[in-house]
């Protein structure tokens, strides 16, 4: 019987490849030509253009480059921190604060760090779009 079944399953896929079999019923996969034109979508929007032209620019010099990812680093540390209900470590919120100073003083960075927001923040929006078409609840518990 099991390899009769195995036999069945192989016929089935090689007849009819766009077909998945799951217990023994067949499920049409998910399409996701829209995924690939809205993924072309935001490649071709104002948000994504100007935050690679101005990630790009800025990118290019190392010391920017090392403070940024530092500046990421720390972020996401406290943002952790926060989230698990333990405070912040007071040097982390120091150095934070002044590498934030640093950056946010430079209009170049400023304008590239912002830019990087406001496609975080359309994307989150898509995202949220998308979950709720799929009656996902993808909140974090509080």
């Amino acid at each position: 019987m099991g390899c009769l079944l195995l036999n069945v399953l192989a016929d089935c896929k090689k007849n009819h490849p766009t077909f998945v079999i799951h217990h023994e019923r067949q499920v049409h996969p998910m399409e996701y030509s829209a995924a690939h034109r809205l993924a072309n979508e935001i490649r071709q929007s104002e948000e994504y253009t100007t935050y690679h032209r101005l990630k790009e620019d800025v990118m290019a010099d190392e010391t920017q480059a090392a403070l940024i990812r530092e500046y990421k680093k720390l972020q996401v540390q406290l943002q952790m921190a926060a989230m698990s209900g333990q405070q912040p470590d007071s040097e982390d919120m120091q150095r934070f604060s002044g590498i934030s100073a640093l950056l946010f003083g430079k209009p170049e960075i400023s304008q590239y760090l912002l830019a990087e927001m406001r496609l975080q923040q359309a994307l989150a929006d898509i995202f949220k779009i998308i979950t709720d078409a799929a009656d996902l609840d993808m909140q974090l518990p509080v």
